[in-house]
């Protein structure tokens, strides 16, 4: 199409080039090796005085909403925002970020089992990073097979399902296990099979983007 076109509008072949592999089965995107953008999901509570928010109190005399923020991560740029009251808990908006063309990188707030396979389940699978919490039980787990040694603070790269009995997935995951600077694990549990663990630990790093646009936003907000 390029050659045989006078004119190439960016926009318009991007647009091709996606509806073109979306036509292509799991496989077959795998082989292409097309990366796919991050969206960095994380929320933030916005605290004041109870007088000004008396539909949403905490506790003692303040009140607050809480901010659910996606960021795209190669540009940083604002892609959602949703409000709820502050004492409502993450994982409920979890449902508002689901974006197949993009990969969703989030805390552990935004961690459930069942939101893991509904991710995997869609006809349109979510792909996902997202941490989970250290006392998650593995079942039967699988070592990746490597030939070389692990990379950096890289520990463990397994594929198991998660959970015990009712909370048990239906699903296998990847679950990628590195070290922050202070020595505590990190677990971080994924549906992505064809990215090293070292480009796992690299795509969850860059959460630090969301929490420099949480600081600019208290910063200047009145």
């Amino acid at each position: 199409l390029s050659k045989k076109a006078k004119d190439v509008p960016f926009e318009c072949f991007k647009q091709l080039l996606h509806l073109l592999t979306q036509q292509c089965n799991r496989k077959t995107r795998r082989g292409l090796g097309i990366p796919t953008e991050l969206l960095i999901v994380d929320s933030t509570q916005i605290t004041v005085g109870l007088g000004r928010l008396p539909w949403a109190p905490l506790k003692g005399e303040k009140a607050g909403v809480k901010l659910h923020v996606a960021l795209t991560g190669d540009e940083g740029a604002l892609h959602q925002v949703t409000e709820t009251l502050g004492t409502e808990h993450d994982i409920h908006s979890a449902a508002d970020f689901v974006d197949p063309r993009f990969i969703l990188v989030a805390d552990r707030a935004y961690s459930k089992h069942e939101v893991f396979d509904r991710y995997q389940e869609a006809k349109n699978s979510q792909s996902f990073v997202i941490r989970i919490r250290e006392n998650t039980h593995f079942h039967d787990p699988v070592p990746r097979e490597r030939k070389t040694s692990f990379g950096g603070t890289i520990t463990q790269d397994l594929t198991c399902q998660l959970g015990r009995l009712k909370s048990l997935t239906r699903n296998r995951f990847r679950v990628v296990v590195l070290t922050d600077p202070k020595g505590k694990p990190v677990l971080l549990a994924t549906n992505l099979h064809w990215h090293s663990a070292e480009s796992i630990a690299e795509i969850y790093k860059k959460r630090w983007q969301i929490e420099v646009f949480f600081r600019w936003i208290k910063q200047h907000l009145n």
